[in-house]
């Protein structure tokens, strides 16, 4: 009976997952069906739930497939084939920009904690001189300076916003984020073979974009944008290999 609910089941959800083109969504999938279904729960009632388990392994081999064929799709599109923007292109003057705005965040850290101490120091002294006088009256804040918890509220930033993953070229972005899903989905072999091209896809994208950086700036700026972003990729893949 039971085995018959499940094929019914398989035949309703295997044509919606088949047509599914959304990477993310696959991948969510494929997660679902191997680590939540087949191995939380199914591995630990083996013998009842032997043909919900056989089901769901067809899911995910119908699942896999559709995620391995979308993303050989997307790697070729939005990888291989992605055209940058003039922003994207903007070397080396996109990072002087991000660099004086992380001056800037600096400045703002050292005055919020200059104002701080300031704030603090005062708040001590006329705490003495409340204690050491009777008829003292209650402390007065001086204008122009606010509480010390309050000034603590600051979101003081020490990463240059240069080094954050929002300014890598979008290619290396977007070839790290897909790779990050289909770590947990796919089996180790699949996976090596799509990791491997996705990989030599960005690497061609990158030096596709240091000739067109090239041609409007310096080769030496071209050259700095391609080790910056072949070191980044692989420091970021070091966790899949």
């Amino acid at each position: 009976y039971l085995e018959g609910l499940c094929t019914s089941l398989y035949d309703i959800l295997r044509p919606s997952i088949i047509h599914i083109n959304h990477l993310e969504t696959l991948a969510e999938i494929c997660c679902i069906l191997r680590i939540e279904m087949l191995e939380e729960h199914v591995q630990n009632h083996l013998e009842a739930l032997e043909g919900f388990g056989n089901i769901c392994l067809q899911l995910l081999h119908d699942a896999q497939e559709r995620l391995v064929f979308r993303t050989h799709l997307y790697l070729q599109s939005d990888i291989l084939g992605y055209n940058p923007s003039p922003g994207d292109l903007a070397y080396p003057s996109k990072l002087k920009m991000m660099e004086d705005i992380a001056e800037s965040l600096r400045e703002e850290t050292r005055q919020a904690k200059i104002k701080k101490i300031s704030v603090s120091s005062i708040s001590s002294v006329s705490s003495v001189n409340s204690n050491n006088q009777e008829d003292a009256g209650r402390f007065v804040p001086i204008a122009g300076f606010e509480p010390s918890h309050k000034a603590s509220s600051f979101n003081l930033v020490t990463n240059s916003p240069a080094d954050l993953h929002g300014m890598w070229y979008p290619t290396v972005r977007r070839t790290l984020v897909c790779l990050s899903r289909l770590y947990r989905c796919l089996d180790r072999p699949v996976f090596q073979s799509l990791s491997r091209e996705a990989i030599n896809y960005c690497i061609d994208s990158i030096e596709t974009a240091k000739e067109k950086i090239e041609a409007k700036a310096t080769s030496l700026d071209a050259l700095l944008f391609q080790v910056k972003h072949l070191l980044i990729l692989r420091e970021q893949i070091a966790p899949f290999q």
